[in-house]
């Protein structure tokens, strides 16, 4: 989140194309730290059924931080229109940064319920392109964290039917685990129906 908030936000850059250049850099930066833990078994803290539990009260957390609290409407009115937010003494940078460091943290943990619970070890790659489900996810739900929660059921009910009909069904493994993602390109392709927010992926220079 700071690497793409100095490239995004201080320097102006192109969110989108500074987050695809981010991307195989994080990848790899993980390979390079988590070699050492290929293969190892991790501890598993916590029950999937509390850390699911967690991610539904986090998902009401979020809507009532958007909704609800001062941060919120800087955070929509940020989103919506920048220039009429610096004009009421919002400081549009800095709630982009903390908007950074929010998704940040929430990235982290999800990849942290990945190695920890889901597949409690570590191996090169294991995220599988999930990152980019996450972003189709958010833009079917409109950016609205509880429609996020019901497109998430969606996509893991397809995670789920990917392996448990494998074997049982004349398909071949290879269609099953095209599912989710073939999806994904189906919502990117009606994704002009989402509503984004306005001024999203477009930079702020106050000078202007």
């Amino acid at each position: 989140g700071l690497f793409l908030g100095v490239f995004a936000v201080s320097l102006r850059a192109n969110q989108f194309v500074a987050g695809l250049a981010l991307a195989p850099l994080g990848l790899g930066a993980s390979g390079l730290l988590g070699k050492r833990y290929e293969g190892v078994p991790l501890p598993n803290p916590l029950p999937e059924g509390v850390l699911a539990a967690l991610a539904l009260a986090l998902a009401f957390g979020l809507h009532l931080l958007f909704s609800r609290t001062r941060f919120g409407l800087y955070l929509r009115s940020v989103g919506e229109n920048p220039k009429a937010a610096d004009l009421f003494g919002v400081s549009v940078d800095g709630v982009r940064y903390g908007a950074l460091a929010l998704g940040g943290g929430l990235i982290g943990m999800a990849g942290a319920y990945l190695s920890l619970a889901y597949r409690p070890s570590w191996t090169d790659g294991m995220t599988s392109g999930l990152g980019w489900v996450a972003i189709a996810l958010v833009i079917l739900a409109a950016w609205q964290p509880l429609r996020a929660v019901f497109g998430a059921y969606l996509f893991g009910l397809l995670f789920f039917l990917q392996f448990r009909l494998q074997g049982s069904v004349p398909i071949p493994s290879e269609a099953f685990a095209a599912m989710p993602y073939l999806l994904v390109i189906l919502v990117l392709a009606l994704s002009g129906r989402a509503r984004a927010p306005k001024a999203l992926g477009q930079p702020f220079d106050r000078g202007r």
